[in-house]
Parts: structure tokens; C-alpha cells; sequence
């Protein structure tokens, strides 16, 4: 699962620390990159499993049951936590300051096993992409209502509930930013993201045919578009302006406030 990364516009980078400083630098550069972590890796987890869980329970309203034969219809994170993918890779990322990306273990689903395989296949595959634009519209409501309620802590008697409540707002603003890229990059009709699979659903067998047969070389074709220049500066030509849109249709009201408050 691709995670954050710069192409999603992320504001919360702690301010950076030269290396030129004295050793209490390296340890403030060490504190501002473990709060960094832990704003992001809650809103991370729950958008991730929730895209997770969303696939297995639409397969299993049609049919097939075997993420839930395997205990993967759980909120619960740790059942979807790839060791690699979920910590070890994002973590050292963050520590380097690069571009995040991470990916959970994708929910076994036996589409030979749905009442409609073909039709069906694209309603499981988009489920876990729509799962993620809800959970941005609830972000973005979540921080328009508590700014509403708590405008900023100049107002009397906020202050301590603002210093509460900031580093959520942070998480919600993160959590719009996570799921806008989760739910558009996994829509890409690429191998093996989700929009291949719906692109499979939707087309005429012999156009299917070539998405089905790119399938069996897995996240293969993705890495070789991402590695080519030009194929990769039209990828991310393609999604900036739909991001960004999202982005900017879902924070509008929000943003100039947020920004403007003290973290």
C-alpha cells in the first residue's frame, strides 16, 4: 500500500536541524522526528486497515468468506500489520526525512468465489478506494467542527483544551492527506492496484484479458512505470491536479485557520 509521501502535499515536516549543531541539536532533531511519527502513523494504521477490511467485507457480502474464515474483517490493526511495510520501511523513511511510503498485508479474497466474479471483482476492488475518500470527508468535517468549537486558545479558558486537542487536529488534517493519496493512487488501472482490478470488471474480455494476464507479474509493471522518467512524471502529472483538488475541495475553510495556529 503506498502511504505519504511529498506528492501529497504534507505540511507537518518538523522544521529541519542542521547538522552543524551540537549534540542537544541531534536530540531535538531526534524528538522532532519521533513526534513527526507518531502524528502520523495513528490516522496511517486506521486508514490502511480500514481500506483493508472494506475489500474483505464487500467479498464476503458477495460470496466469498475467506477474509473472515481468517480473521481479517477486524479493525483491529495487527492482523493487517506487514512487518516491512507497516513499520520497519515507513519508520526508517521518516528517520531519513524521505518520502513515506508503507503497505499493509492486502485481504485474501477468492474472487472464483463471489456470485458474480467479473461484476463483482469491481465492486470489491473499489470499495477500499471509497472506504478512503469517506474517512477524508470525515477528517475534514472532524477538523471543521472542532474549529468551530474551538476557534484557537486566545479564548478564555481554552488554552489547556487547545494544547489537548491540537496534535488531533494534526492527525485529522494528516488522516485527509493519507486517505485522498491512498484512495486516488490505488485507483491507477495499474497492476496490481485496485483500479486494475475494476478496469477488469468493466471492460470487454479482450481488453480485460491484458489486466488479468498483467496480474500474474504482480507490483512488477508498477515499479518499471515508476522507474522510467517519462511514464513516471505522467503518473504523477495525472494525479497532482485530482489530489490536490480533493485536497483543496475537502480543507477549504479549514486550512487558513489551521495553518495560521500554533502546533
Amino acid at each position: 500500500m503506498p502511504g505519504l509521501g511529498e506528492g501529497s502535499r504534507v505540511v507537518i515536516r518538523p522544521k529541519s536541524v542542521p547538522r552543524t549543531r551540537a549534540p542537544k541539536g541531534a536530540h531535538i532533531a531526534f524528538a522532532e522526528t519521533l513526534a513527526e511519527i507518531m502524528i502520523i502513523a495513528p490516522p496511517a494504521i486506521f486508514s490502511i486497515t480500514c481500506h483493508e477490511v472494506a475489500h474483505g467485507w464487500v467479498a464476503s457480502r458477495f460470496g466469498d468468506e475467506t477474509a473472515r474464515s481468517r480473521g481479517r474483517l477486524t479493525l483491529n490493526p495487527l492482523p493487517h500489520i506487514d512487518p516491512v511495510g507497516t513499520i520497519i520501511v515507513p519508520v526508517m523513511l521518516a528517520m531519513i526525512h524521505a518520502p513515506i511510503i508503507g503497505w499493509a498485508k492486502p485481504v485474501p479474497v477468492n474472487f472464483r468465489n463471489l456470485e458474480s466474479p467479473k461484476k463483482h471483482m469491481g465492486y470489491v476492488a473499489a470499495a477500499g478506494p471509497i472506504t478512503n475518500l469517506l474517512l477524508a470527508v470525515c477528517c475534514a468535517l472532524g477538523i471543521n467542527f472542532m474549529f468551530w468549537i474551538f476557534p484557537g486558545p486566545g479564548a478564555s479558558g481554552t488554552g489547556a483544551i487547545y494544547s489537548f486537542l491540537s496534535p488531533l487536529k494534526w492527525m485529522l488534517f494528516v488522516g485527509i492527506q493519507i486517505n485522498v493519496m491512498l484512495a486516488i493512487f490505488n485507483l491507477l488501472p495499474i497492476p496490481p492496484m485496485d483500479g486494475s482490478k475494476v478496469a477488469i470488471s468493466v471492460l470487454p474480455m479482450p481488453y480485460a484479458g491484458w489486466f488479468v494476464r498483467m496480474e500474474r507479474y504482480g507490483i512488477l509493471p508498477l515499479l518499471v512505470l515508476f522507474m522510467i522518467p517519462a511514464t513516471n512524471r505522467m503518473i504523477i502529472g495525472l494525479m497532482d491536479p485530482i489530489v490536490n483538488l480533493v485536497l483543496r475541495s475537502l480543507i477549504h475553510g479549514a486550512m487558513g485557520g489551521f495553518l495560521g495556529s500554533p502546533s
